[in-house]
């Protein structure tokens, strides 16, 4: 990195690298994007010695860096911390006296002015550094608002444990809105919302959209295909030990799937991401229908050979990136409501929400058989509104003024 740059700080809760899931996405194309202008001081975290390895690959894009590692032991004994500072557990999670120091010491040294801090749990240490004139803190979405939902069907226990969550979270919140200098938000749906839970304060509240390597999902490009010829293969992508994702496709298979296997033996599930829950390992041993892969180390092939995707999401925050990955390999795809909340909706057959149980068999019926003009217009879709390049293009902007 060259000197003759601007220097800005980049904090974030999970190194951004491999880029093979939703923050890591965003947070890791972001910080490609702002090492091109600036030089880059990234404070992260790494949960296992596993991550280590990933390490020489944020280490070309920054110019200094500084890695807080989690563990099973520091996880817990914040976890407990949390309960006894009456602060939420992710703000306690992301906490770490040493990532402080650092980053004290470094405004205090070298006069840095710029600071772009990813998600509100990173935004919790504008607190010590408020003299930085531009505090920027990308909330993605609402997170609060994703442990009120989680209240929903859960037993006492949890319920309780995701209403204090919640509560706290949405205290965290609100003392990083008045932290910062500038809020960004993934969708205008999240800015909204946000905005209507403040409305009494005026502050400026930026869009920033989600965008994909379409360079990278490209149905062109050669892929082994894993399907059998003669199936339906429906695909869900996503880590399968998330709470979203488990929801989502329990009640899709019990819901959905077990009726389309009645009107056709045919139709396979594959359900296709790391760490799946033991409820989702149980659907396929309970139905040889499903297949259940685990984690995979490319899924271009299961895209780009399948007759559709699917994203029955209950729960969803934001602009799902399976649902741009799908489009960008020209897949047919169905979603629910809730996952496509964001979303530039395009004008593709090919592209179908379902809001009830009647929708989503119709829609799965008739999108396998879509026309490849309707496949093409989704990837046609992506490259105009969602290239990473063009959706982050407003940044130095955003930081400078």
């Amino acid at each position: 990195m060259q000197n003759r740059l601007e220097s800005i700080i980049f904090l974030t809760p999970r190194i951004p690298y491999p880029p093979n899931k939703g923050d890591k996405i965003r947070a890791y194309n972001i910080l490609q994007y702002l090492s091109k202008y600036y030089n880059v001081y990234l404070g992260t975290f790494i949960e296992s010695n596993d991550e280590l390895e990933h390490i020489r690959n944020i280490e070309k894009l920054v110019y200094e860096l500084n890695v807080t590692k989690l563990g099973k032991y520091n996880k817990t004994k914040n976890i407990i911390k949390s309960f006894l500072s009456s602060v939420s557990i992710s703000e306690k999670m992301y906490y770490s006296d040493s990532l402080e120091k650092w980053l004290v010491k470094l405004v205090n040294k070298n006069k840095i002015n710029k600071i772009y801090c990813f998600s509100s749990m990173m935004g919790q240490y504008l607190k010590k550094i408020n003299s930085i004139s531009s505090r920027i803190t990308d909330f993605v979405d609402l997170d609060s608002e994703k442990w009120n939902s989680y209240q929903k069907n859960s037993n006492l226990f949890f319920k309780y444990l995701y209403n204090r969550e919640y509560i706290k979270v949405k205290q965290l919140e609100e003392k990083v809105y008045l932290l910062s200098t500038k809020i960004i938000f993934v969708s205008n749906d999240e800015a909204l919302l946000f905005n209507n839970e403040l409305a009494k304060r005026r502050k400026p509240i930026i869009t920033l959209n989600n965008g994909v390597d379409y360079n990278y999902f490209n149905s062109r490009v050669k892929y082994s295909n894993p399907y059998h010829s003669f199936n339906i293969n429906i695909v869900f992508t996503g880590v399968m030990g998330y709470k979203p994702n488990i929801d989502g496709i329990l009640w899709f298979y019990h819901h959905i799937f077990k009726i389309l296997t009645q009107l056709n033996c045919r139709f396979k599930l594959w359900i296709v991401g790391s760490s799946p829950h033991y409820k989702i390992i149980n659907l396929s041993k309970e139905n040889k229908n499903v297949i259940v892969t685990g984690h995979v180390n490319d899924i271009r092939g299961y895209l780009k050979y399948a007759h559709c995707a699917i994203a029955p999401l209950l729960i969803a925050r934001g602009v799902q990136n399976k649902v741009l990955e799908a489009m960008s390999m020209g897949l047919p795809i169905v979603v629910s409501k809730e996952a496509s909340t964001g979303l530039s909706v395009p004008e593709s057959k090919a592209f179908l929400i379902a809001k009830c149980k009647d929708d989503w068999l119709s829609n799965i019926i008739n999108i396998i058989n879509v026309s490849e003009d309707e496949k093409k217009k989704l990837r046609a879709h992506i490259i105009e509104n969602y290239a990473w390049e063009s959706c982050l293009k407003c940044l130095p902007q955003i930081i400078n003024h």
